[in-house]
């Protein structure tokens, strides 16, 4: 269901995607405080708040990965996010030797 609201809404949005294009200074000036805010993030934290191995190591009993510094406690994740790839890449291995070349039955 279109609504007038709804009109004038996407008209505005149009608007300001037009403006981008026809004046740079705009784009500019929105690109530098985009990159402003940016700078203003604490990327430690976010990575550490975003990262799943961060999550699983966090519950180590003995809480000596929760004590660690940030350099230790990165030092772990990159470890274990290397490990993880590794055995990634060789189960992609086994399986493409196990499998061989595809008989045409498969396709």
């Amino acid at each position: 269901m279109c609504t007038l609201r709804g009109v004038f809404r996407q008209s505005a949005k149009e608007e300001r995607q037009h403006n981008l294009v026809t004046d740079p200074a705009l784009g500019v000036e929105r690109s530098i405080r985009a990159l402003r805010l940016l700078a203003e993030i604490g990327w430690k934290g976010f990575f550490e708040s975003a990262s799943v191995v961060q999550q699983i190591l966090s519950t180590d009993p003995a809480k000596v990965y929760a004590r660690s510094d940030f350099e230790t406690c990165d030092a772990c994740r990159k470890v274990v996010e290397e490990i993880r790839v590794d055995r990634a890449v060789a189960r992609a291995g086994r399986r493409d030797r196990r499998c061989g070349p595809c008989p045409d039955a498969c396709r």
